[in-house]
Parts: structure tokens; sequence; C-alpha cells
């Protein structure tokens, strides 16, 4: 399974186990849970974080922006669902588009749901910069990913890498 999958560069024991204990990333079978979704939307929010603040005690935030890509994950801790009404501001740019995520029963999470997958569930282009706003529900203990990304920025497949210089590759067959 894993060999189909190159963006996965290390795999512990401890995150392979599928025993109900710990962080577990993958089912047995090799399908994502939804901690790994979790983990992946971290790692693609921008480095700088922003100040971000819920008037809801169950709804959790997190923001960051660069000035090309502002991501905001807001997550709910309650037992019921949320209603939402999110209003970004500050960010730096012109137009671009805004792509909705989730992880709750119905998407990105293969233990209530095995024809669930993690891509986005809303879309829209040429959205303003300085007129975000989003409004919709949290599921009891759901995620939502709310990612907008200047209209000038690459896809993030079409990203080169800038860290170093690849000298030599190694290649294992079994």
């Amino acid at each position: 399974y894993f060999s189909h999958h190159p963006e996965i560069t290390m795999v512990h024991w401890g995150t392979y186990c599928d025993d109900s204990e710990g962080l577990d990333l993958f089912t047995e079978d090799g399908n994502p849970l939804a901690s790994y979704y979790a983990l992946m939307i971290y790692q693609n929010m921008p480095v700088d974080r922003v100040q971000a603040s819920s008037a809801l005690e169950n709804v959790k935030v997190m923001a960051s922006c660069d000035g090309k890509e502002a991501g905001v994950v807001l997550w709910n801790i309650g037992e019921s669902e949320e209603e939402i009404s999110l209003v970004i501001e500050g960010i730096p740019g012109t137009d671009g588009t805004l792509e909705i995520y989730r992880i709750d029963t119905e998407h990105a999470s293969v233990w209530e749901n095995e024809a669930s997958v993690y891509e986005p569930v809303e879309g829209y282009e040429n959205v303003s910069a300085t007129a975000l706003t989003w409004k919709g529900q949290i599921p009891a203990n759901g995620t939502v990913y709310i990612c907008w990304k200047d209209a000038g920025t690459e896809a993030e497949d079409e990203k080169e890498s800038q860290i170093g210089e690849v000298i030599r590759k190694d290649y294992y067959y079994a």
C-alpha cells in the first residue's frame, strides 16, 4: 500500500497501529483516518499564525496567513452541531479561490463512512480577500478547514521545492 503513496515518507509502528490507543493515522488495510487528515490540514496551512477567536465555547479556531494564502481551522469539541458565521479580515491580496474541507462522519472519516474522501466540499472562484465571509454548520466533533489562495498562487502539486538540490536518488525494488 505505502509504495503507491510517495507523500508518505516515514511511518512508525506507533502511528500505524490500529488499536484505538494513541494517535492512529491509518487503518490496518492502509486507509487514512481522520487524524491523518487533521495533520495534513495543519501541514497545508501557511506558517505564520495570526490572531483568531471564537465567540462559541465549544468551537475552537486556529488561523494563519502569508500574503498569498490564508487558512482557518474550526473544530467543534461539543456534542451538538454549531452554526458558524465566520469573518476573515486583513488578508493582503486581491481575488482568489476559496475551498472548504470537512472532517466529520460524512467526510474524510473511514470509520463512519468507508466511501468518504478528503476533498473540498465547497469551492468558489474570484473571492475578494477584503470581504471574506463564510456561514455554515460544524457537526459535533467535526472540523472545517477554510482555505483562501490568491489567484496567482500555484497549486500544491505544481510547486517546486526550493529547499535543496537532489544529488542522488536511491531506489529499492522488492
